[in-house]
């Protein structure tokens, strides 16, 4: 799949980042308002990871510091990269088309909400 360019979380808090990535760069930024809170964002892809349906890069320098911020995820210390992760997953699904989950068709774009359903009922058929 191509990239289709930035995403960002839209928060008041990367408007200026935003801002200026659209002015100076040719490359597409796209921000997406958070719909729920960071523990039910990141719910939406760790039943993934629980089921070894997520391939991390074995060896990768940064793997150990990815995974420990995920186990401790909410409590830990820092929370980046579980945000990272969920937008993401966020994009990923919004972008799959819903012929291919077995979905209704309601629209070209599935939610993250409506993959989950596809897969249980996929699961218990």
């Amino acid at each position: 799949m191509p990239s289709q360019g930035v995403v960002l979380e839209a928060s008041q808090s990367l408007l200026e980042v935003l801002q200026s990535l659209r002015a100076v760069n040719r490359i597409p930024v796209r921000a997406i308002p958070p719909r729920t809170g960071k523990i039910q964002r990141a719910l939406s892809w760790t039943a993934l990871a629980e089921s070894g349906r997520i391939y991390w890069k074995r060896g990768a320098e940064w793997l150990p510091y990815t995974l420990d911020e995920i186990l401790s995820f909410p409590l830990g210390k820092h929370d980046d990269i579980v945000d990272a992760l969920s937008l993401g997953f966020s994009s990923l699904w919004d972008a799959l088309p819903v012929k291919a989950l077995g979905v209704p068709r309601q629209s070209s774009l599935v939610t993250a909400s409506q993959l989950q359903a596809a897969q249980r009922a996929r699961r218990w058929a």
